[in-house]
C-alpha cells in the first residue's frame, strides 16, 4: 500500500531508520506506475492528500469515486491489447474529468508493453513490442520503436515531476510539457487547473 509506505518513509526520515534520517522530503511526493501500478497511482491520489503529482501509465482504476484534482500526467497507448478499448476509455475519461493541471500523451502505435523492458526478452512480443495487430480492426501494426517511446516517456515524466514535485519554475519545463514533440507518433493534450 502506497500510503503505508509514505507513512513509513516519514518515520524513517524522522529517525526510525538512521539510513534515511533527514534525507527524504516528505513535502514533495510523486507517484507513478505502469499497468496495475497505474491503477494504484490513481487509487492513492484519491485517498491520500500528501501526493503532489501522479503519472499513471497504461492503467487507471475503473472504480474511482472522486474527481482527481492532483496534477496529472497520463501516458497511454492506443493499441493497448492488455487493457483494451474499455481500459483506454477509462484513461481518457479520467484525464477529461480531472480538474488539476493535466497533461496527456497517447502513443498512437504503442501497446501495453511499449513502456517496459519486454523487448529485451521477446523482441516481437506484440502489444507494444515489435509487431502485432490493432485492437480495433485486427490490421497489422509495427509498434513505435522503444527508443522513441522511452525518449518521450522520460522527457515528459521528468519535466512534469520537476515542475510539480520538485517545484522547479524553469520556463523550459512548461515549454516541454506544453508541446507535442512528435505528432507522427503521439496525441498530446494539456490543460491548466480548473477553478
Amino acid at each position: 500500500d502506497v500510503s503505508f509506505l509514505i507513512t513509513q518513509m516519514g518515520k524513517w526520515n524522522a529517525g526510525a531508520d538512521s539510513r534515511f534520517v533527514s534525507k527524504i522530503d516528505m513535502e514533495k511526493i510523486g507517484v507513478g506506475g505502469h499497468s496495475f501500478g497505474g491503477y494504484t497511482t490513481s487509487w492513492v491520489a484519491e485517498i491520500d492528500d500528501r501526493i503532489d503529482a501522479i503519472v499513471p501509465m497504461a492503467g487507471i482504476a475503473p472504480d474511482l469515486t472522486k474527481v482527481n484534482t492532483t496534477p496529472l500526467l497520463v501516458l497511454m497507448a492506443t493499441e493497448d491489447d492488455t487493457i483494451g478499448a474499455v481500459g483506454n476509455e477509462i484513461i481518457r475519461n479520467y484525464y477529461a474529468t480531472s480538474t488539476g493541471p493535466k497533461y496527456f500523451v497517447e502513443f498512437v502505435d504503442g501497446g501495453h508493453y511499449s513502456f517496459t523492458e519486454m523487448f529485451q526478452y521477446r523482441p516481437n512480443f506484440g502489444d507494444g513490442v515489435g509487431t502485432g495487430k490493432r485492437i480495433g480492426n485486427g490490421e497489422a501494426v509495427t509498434f513505435t520503436p522503444k527508443e522513441t517511446v522511452y525518449r518521450y516517456t522520460n522527457g515528459y515524466s521528468l519535466a512534469f515531476l520537476n515542475k510539480y514535485v520538485k517545484g522547479d519554475t524553469d520556463a523550459s519545463l512548461d515549454a516541454y510539457l506544453e508541446a507535442n514533440h512528435d505528432d507522427s507518433v503521439m496525441i498530446h493534450k494539456t490543460a491548466p487547473a480548473q477553478k
